[in-house]
């Protein structure tokens, strides 16, 4: 049997993945990739996080001021990772929603958006949007092509049905009014509602029961930690035993470290502004990593 029919015909339940990958040579990339385009259904994930959808759709509050809801859904189980209500899809608001959908239910595989700034960025002078961040945690980003919303057609029915149910609640006053108002839809929708596009099953009962992907770097059980700070005299106190240092500019500023073993990401209004490797010989973790001042432009 040839290695590309026995990947297209493996069963995943109990297989080792990265074992069998690294004794033919191949990819993790490349054995799910296979996979995908000989399947009856290649426009479904087979694993849970291995890809999530990201769009943002209009609504507006009860005096017609216009906001946006940031929705996140799994490509495989349709499991809701994150809906937030947000003033205006930016790429910090649409990168904080990634965070609380990776602290939930980790991160993913692969992302797939369409071509928003908040996303993609601006191609034309130097990219930008959560993409440069999702890509430093070796996660690739890919984009549907304009004009073409069936690519992300999970979360854009998603949009529809979240707005069914908010046309029949009371108009909001303000932003948290109607993240309640979507939490209260979210919550019933993971873990009670039969999906039609599942065979009538609940998408956290899908979640929990299929073999899970994780970003190509990083092994499944690698551990990921989220902090959220204020930085305070020029640094970001992980732990007592971990300081991150950022410079002056940053006082004041609320960070966000992602630390997956021993590889650090600090972001600050989404953007990415610091990436390291954290010496565990030591518990602050200069700048520059020589002693004294550096010196001078």
């Amino acid at each position: 049997m040839s290695v590309r029919r026995m990947i297209v015909q493996a069963e995943l339940d109990g297989l080792n993945v990265q074992e069998l990958c690294a004794q033919h040579g191949i990819s993790r990339w490349f054995f799910y990739d296979l996979r995908r385009r000989y399947r009856l259904d290649p426009f479904a994930a087979e694993r849970a996080n291995e890809c999530w959808q990201i769009d943002s759709t209009h609504w507006a509050l009860a005096d017609e001021t216009p906001v946006e809801i940031i929705d996140i859904i799994d490509d495989c189980s349709r499991l809701i990772v994150c809906s937030a209500a947000v003033a205006s899809c930016t790429t910090a608001s649409a990168w904080d929603a990634v965070l609380v959908g990776a602290k939930r239910w980790g991160w993913p595989m692969r992302g797939l958006s369409d071509n928003g700034s908040a996303f993609r960025g601006d191609t034309q002078h130097g990219g930008g949007g959560i993409e440069t961040n999702l890509v430093a945690l070796g996660i690739p980003m890919r984009h549907s092509r304009p004009y073409h919303p069936q690519t992300c057609g999970k979360v854009e029915r998603f949009h529809q049905t979240l707005k069914r149910f908010l046309t029949a609640q009371s108009a909001p006053e303000n932003l948290d009014e109607l993240q309640a108002q979507i939490d209260a839809f979210v919550e019933p929708y993971n873990y009670r509602r039969p999906h039609r596009s599942l065979g009538r099953r609940i998408p956290f009962d899908v979640w929990t029961s299929t073999p899970h992907a994780s970003p190509e770097p990083h092994a499944l059980d690698t551990t990921t930690r989220i902090v959220t700070r204020k930085v305070t005299n020029t640094r970001l106190e992980i732990t007592r035993d971990c300081v991150i240092a950022l410079g002056t500019r940053y006082n004041g500023q609320t960070a966000t470290a992602v630390i997956t073993g021993p590889h650090a990401h600090v972001f600050i209004h989404g953007k990415l502004i610091r990436e390291l490797t954290i010496d565990p010989t030591r518990s602050y973790q200069p700048i520059h990593d020589r002693p004294g001042h550096p010196p001078r432009l």
